[in-house]
């Protein structure tokens, strides 16, 4: 499961993705699924996931998905319906986006992984501060 995020103020950015998974000869019964989502934080962002699946057995089982898209305005329009802030509004659903990808990680590196994001969408690193 790859999750990417990318965001860039002032500037139009492109981001392109590729994922390769591969089940060799003699994996009899292997199982491959690929899931590729890239959220584009800023309306001017483009990009593109290409999955790629290389496959040198017959009996397996494998399956590929890819998206691109922007933050869900839904979500966003009903934290920003209970008061919450835009900057916080946007963290808190891209944490949502986030989460599933990182449920396998310790807690300190899960933590890590969100100050790193926050800062990021804030304009700020920990050099900064």
């Amino acid at each position: 499961l790859h999750r990417l995020i990318r965001r860039q103020r002032q500037m139009c950015i492109r981001d392109s993705f590729k994922s390769v998974g591969q089940i060799f000869a003699g994996a009899v019964g292997a199982d491959a699924q690929q899931t590729s989502r890239l959220l584009m934080l800023d309306e001017t962002a483009t990009g593109s996931v290409d999955p790629i699946l290389l496959i040198n057995e017959n009996d397996v089982l494998a399956g590929h998905a890819a998206s691109v898209g922007q933050v869900n305005q839904t979500q966003l329009l009903y934290l920003l319906s209970r008061g919450i802030a835009m900057n916080l509004a946007q963290q808190l659903v891209t944490r949502g986006f986030m989460a599933p990808a990182l449920v396998s990680l310790s807690t300190t590196m899960q933590q890590k992984v969100f100050t790193e994001l926050e800062e990021a969408m804030s304009g700020e690193t920990s050099a900064s501060r």
